[in-house]
């Protein structure tokens, strides 16, 4: 063996010819953990295969595979954290190869060289993931919406609804919301300008967004991935057609034609209510009355007319 801290740092071929004596090991560069030439690692793949005995079985540096008198074969790790022997857990052999085990076991040690016990750190994981998959966009989506229905008409609900159903759901709906990425909204939206809604794209992402504002507020998700989202940025610039409108010379002659208008009288009221008020179509009436806006517009004025 002619290798050595002092010279070369060359290893010896068979890493079995160095005992684990403290004189062999001082030769070792302090950087390269002992179990890592096989010193400590006591089972074989060959070993394992025809291994039967009920009990612990050790491999080294905690690791065992722990037989049972009815055949079970679970790979175990002991382990000390704040002055407490705990165990883990890593699977039955051979689902869980030799290799694989040695890797969790090595990952559950660097936790612990970083003060962190390695079994709490597997609970808060697992804990994670669960809320992440009761998360899904459509189920934080429709808590969202029974939350803001109280704001809202039956009408504007189910428009809401509708355009997420349509658009949202049948490709992000069954996804973690923590999972997905600005990108993936983006692109659903850019499908939806695609068929020549744009309107309905810029809404569909200003209510996912909203979603996910809600999803922190309520702490659903940690963190919001959609915030620079900016529709402007993702949709193309439309070209706003306006409606026709008369002209202001137009008009004297419009106020006469509807004067001599011989045709249903509801017509001719609406027409002048809206002259009047200046209201949108849509605003003019609610549930078959007029609405707040109208009334304040119009005054007296159009009771009159």
């Amino acid at each position: 063996m002619k290798w050595s801290l002092d010279s070369s740092h060359n290893l010896p071929d068979n890493p079995h010819e160095c005992s684990l004596s403290a004189l062999c090991w001082q030769n070792v560069p302090p950087f390269v953990p002992p179990a890592l030439f096989g010193a400590l690692l006591k089972l074989t793949d060959t070993k394992l295969r025809t291994l039967s005995e009920p009990g612990k079985h050790s491999d080294g540096l905690g690791l065992y595979l722990e037989i049972t008198k009815a055949g079970g074969r679970y790979w175990r790790m002991k382990y000390r954290f704040a002055g407490k022997e705990k165990r883990l857990a890593f699977g039955v052999y051979p689902d869980i190869s030799l290799k694989m085990a040695r890797e969790s076991a090595s990952k559950a040690r660097k936790l612990l060289q970083d003060n962190q016990d390695p079994g709490e750190v597997r609970k808060e994981q697992k804990a994670r993931v669960i809320h992440e998959n009761r998360n899904t966009l459509e189920a934080v989506a429709r808590d969202w919406i029974a939350h803001q229905s109280a704001r809202w008409e039956p009408v504007t609900m189910g428009r809401i609804a509708a355009s997420l159903e349509n658009d949202i759901f049948p490709t992000l709906g069954s996804r973690p919301m923590a999972s997905l990425k600005a990108r993936d909204v983006m692109e659903a939206v850019k499908q939806v300008e695609a068929r020549g809604a744009a309107d309905q794209a810029g809404r569909v992402l200003q209510r996912v967004k909203a979603i996910y504002r809600w999803a922190v507020t309520h702490q659903r998700i940690d963190t919001n991935p959609m915030l620079d989202l900016v529709p402007s940025e993702i949709l193309k610039p439309r070209t706003v057609q306006h409606r026709a409108a008369l002209a202001e010379k137009e008009l004297p002659g419009f106020m006469r034609k509807l004067a001599a208008y011989d045709g249903s009288p509801s017509i001719v009221l609406g027409l002048r209510m809206l002259m009047l008020t200046a209201c949108r179509p849509g605003k003019c009436a609610a549930r078959g009355g007029w609405n707040s806006t109208a009334r304040r517009r119009c005054g007296p004025s159009l009771q009159s007319a």
